[in-house]
């Protein structure tokens, strides 16, 4: 005979009369987290790798009831999408500094939060607002995205903090968790060197390109105040003993209920006190999150009195992990090596940067359709690139230092789990693999592909342009290196292409985030240094974050790179984002030459908006130097200052992109007899009355301006992420159409051939619905 459910409880509860159990009761099964010893907490290694560029990793710490993410880089909010890393209850964001490297994927990730129905299952709700917390430039760094993101409608709380000598900043405590602040840098090169070097070595004063062209002086570049976070979890509460409650005669009911709550009470008029009756309180565990850009910076960290108290025979046994951000060269170098030791033996080092990852893949799915696609047709789908790691990414002899991978954990509670979890870190498919299966589930895939290729010959002969047979295959490449639109997804990136012209030079036409992560996973990262090196000029079509947001990381890569060599590159683009650049420019050196896109207008307005003489001159001699006998900017229908660009070489090409309109008549006018016509196709037909609603185009409209433009081929990109790999498209399509896809490059050699591999690809992807998931958050996403 079963027992009611009530007289189990109170049975198990003679057994069993903890702290915890009387807190539930009085509670109504709702437990503050300070006073629950078994919660869940660890520390988890996100978005980390070589093909994210420079970007410092982000740390997740998890709680069952509470999220805290540390740095927010570019490609953050794809890799938690590829993941499934939920990220519903974080409502604090801690930057270690204000640099791209950091907060890269910062105005992505406001702009999600903005769209509720997107923000739902990635991000938490909004009602309270989200708190970010980050040194000094934290205000300048979200002044600059207030033109494109409604920072006080998402109800953002920006929590700025300064350095001050040798003082560690509290910057958030609640019931769970403190946060201490050591901030260090904030001096400019020169300084360190000295402090480094002894003073050999510095850089002379050099004169730095401003946003205008002009130039000023200017000391060495400034080292960003950079916060390293000392995270102590809250004390566990020692366990309430009801063996002594009953000897000092403490009636059960409410009285225990405030003795564990830390209350004394009064009972027979005898005062008893909590510790009478409750164990001792264990100090929580402490993290420590470490951002130390340059190896100069060292000193000030071992100089800390914050930090070194961790180390005093009272903490070091609280002190469980330490992550490092650190780039491997610094974390290779001995000073740095010499700091790590000086922790007592039991702080398990975790290093999480760049080359620590270096053989990891962020986004396996891309990855592998990118295989797939290369199996049909490498002439347009390349090998992605793998480059091999040049420096040591453990510290040698350190047997207490690991490796950072992407979803490792490190967990602080409970005490019996305490320590690293690999069990979530991803596994990489080989190559081969992705082509055996390929071989083995798509024969007639593979078949209607070659069958293609065998008619690549007749096309050159009968199509061809006679301008592209002449130009041969060193006048122009088209990689896309982004073909989605709104924010990335698993498959696709948000917008960006580079235009390679060889002998010269190269453009990029739209930068959204994570612009750079890809350009490195298709080129590799030598080569997209040398890409960056090189860039002739940057177009950005609209102030639409999906097509901007990875701009800054790319112009402060480039600065880097180029060092005090650096010439300043023409970035032409719509009015708005002048002051965009205008506002990173007070903490970034960018040495850019801003140009208003409506200066390159036919007879746009010549005079106004920096189009001065100077300005006017650098514009032409780049034009000159890409070997362009036209580049013009058109004026579409979207959002203000929305344009498409015309590009006509000296070698007879045409080349168009529409960037994001409705059909436009102007730019079909402009973009006659393209050679190529890049055209956005955001939705299917049978969306037309949202595409219209949201001012872009279906399919059978970008087809349709691609005939009306009597455009040879018709490329369309921009695709809702709603369609993961393959947009929906019917008998719309004509022979001279095709679809672009993430990583593809277009060869102007190759481009008659382009209609031919559509039949390979909607053989494999005849109805692409294995991502639902991401086609219904997609489907919700308000497209710019």
């Amino acid at each position: 005979m079963f027992r009611p459910w009530t007289s189990i409880f109170v049975a198990r509860a003679r057994h069993r009369h903890t702290w915890f159990d009387i807190a539930k009761r009085l509670h109504g099964n709702v437990v503050p987290s300070a006073m629950r010893p078994n919660e869940c907490c660890y520390v988890q290694m996100l978005a980390c790798g070589r093909d994210m560029g420079p970007s410092s990793a982000s740390v997740l710490l998890f709680f069952d009831t509470q999220r805290y993410v540390f740095n927010v880089p570019e490609g953050f909010q794809r890799f938690c999408t590829e993941h499934k890393v939920k990220l519903s209850k974080v409502n604090r964001v801690f930057l270690t500094k204000n640099a791209p490297e950091a907060a890269g994927g910062l105005p992505g990730a406001l702009l999600t939060m903005a769209d509720s129905g997107v923000g739902a299952p990635l991000w938490a709700s909004h009602g309270g607002g989200i708190s970010l917390h980050g040194p000094t430039g934290l205000q300048k760094l979200v002044g600059g995205l207030r033109t494109y993101v409604d920072v006080k409608g998402i109800g953002l709380n920006v929590e700025e903090f300064h350095k001050e000598r040798d003082v560690t900043r509290l910057v958030h405590q609640d019931d769970r968790l403190t946060v201490e602040a050591v901030l260090v840098g904030g001096k400019n090169t020169l300084e360190i060197q000295e402090q480094t070097n002894g003073g050999d070595g510095a850089e002379p004063l050099r004169k730095v390109p401003k946003v205008d062209g002009k130039v000023h002086k200017r000391e060495q570049q400034a080292i960003p105040v950079t916060a390293t976070y000392i995270c102590k979890l809250a004390p566990i509460p020692g366990k309430f003993m009801p063996e002594k409650a009953k000897a000092l005669n403490i009636p059960k009911g409410p009285l225990y209920g405030k003795l564990v709550k830390g209350e004394a009470i009064q009972v027979d008029g005898v005062t008893i006190r909590p510790e009478q009756v409750v164990e001792p309180a264990v100090p929580g565990p402490t993290l420590l999150i470490v951002d130390c850009p340059t190896i100069g910076l060292v000193k000030e960290l071992a100089a800390s009195s914050s930090i070194s108290a961790l180390k005093t025979q009272q903490e070091k046994e609280h002190l469980m992990c330490a992550i490092h951000l650190a780039p491997q060269e610094v974390v290779n170098h001995p000073t740095y090596r010499e700091w790590i030791a000086s922790f007592p033996e039991t702080v398990h080092h975790i290093v999480s940067n760049a080359h620590a990852c270096a053989n990891e893949v962020l986004f396996p799915a891309s990855s592998k359709l990118c295989g797939m696609l290369n199996t049909l047709h490498p002439e347009f789908f390349p090998e992605l690139a793998k480059d091999a790691n040049e420096l040591e990414s453990r510290i040698p002899g350190s047997t207490n230092v690991t490796a950072g991978q992407n979803l490792m954990r490190y967990h602080l509670k409970p005490i019996v789990k305490q320590g690293i979890d690999t069990a979530d870190v991803p596994s990489l498919v080989p190559d081969h693999c992705i082509k055996d299966e390929v071989k083995d589930t798509f024969p007639k895939s593979l078949e209607v592909a070659r069958t293609a290729k065998n008619k690549w010959t007749c096309v050159h002969d009968c199509d061809a342009e006679e301008v592209i047979q002449n130009a041969g295959r060193e006048s122009l490449e088209v990689t896309f290196l982004g073909t989605g639109a709104a924010i990335p997804s698993k498959y696709r990136n948000v917008t960006s292409l580079y235009l390679n012209l060889f002998s010269g030079g190269g453009m990029l036409l739209d930068a959204g985030e994570g612009t750079l992560g890809q350009m490195i996973r298709c080129f590799g990262r030598k080569r997209a240094e040398k890409i960056l090196e090189k860039l002739s000029c940057i177009w950005i079509s609209h102030i639409h974050a999906d097509h901007h947001a990875g701009l800054i990381n790319i112009l402060n890569t480039r600065r880097r790179l180029l060092g005090e060599h650096c010439e300043p590159i023409l970035v032409i683009g719509p009015r708005p984002l002048r002051r965009v650049l205008d506002m990173h420019s007070k903490f970034l050196e960018l040495s850019i030459l801003f140009v208003d896109s409506w200066s390159t207008v036919d007879g746009g307005e010549k005079g106004n908006h920096q189009n001065n003489r100077s300005s006017a001159y650098f514009l032409e001699s780049v034009r000159k130097r890409m070997k362009l006998e036209r580049l013009e900017s058109v004026p579409v229908i979207h959002c203000a200052h929305s344009f498409g660009i015309i590009l006509q070489h000296v070698d007879g090409w045409k080349f168009t992109f529409s960037g994001d309109t409705r059909p436009s008549q102007l730019l079909a006018q402009k973009a006659a007899n393209s050679t190529l016509l890049v055209h956005e196709a955001t939705f299917e037909d049978a969306l037309h009355e949202e595409a219209v609603q949201k001012n872009h185009c279906t399919t059978r409209e970008a087809v349709q301006a691609g005939q009306d433009a009597r455009a040879f081929r018709t490329l369309l990109t921009h695709f809702s992420q709603r369609y993961p790999k393959i947009p929906v498209f019917g008998e719309s399509f004509q022979s001279c159409t095709s679809i672009a896809f993430d990583m593809m490059r277009v060869n102007l050699a190759d481009v008659p051939n382009l209609p031919t591999i559509l039949p390979a690809l909607k053989e494999m992807f005849p109805a692409d619905c294995d991502d639902e998931e991401d086609a219904g958050v997609a489907s919700r996403v308000l497209v710019a």
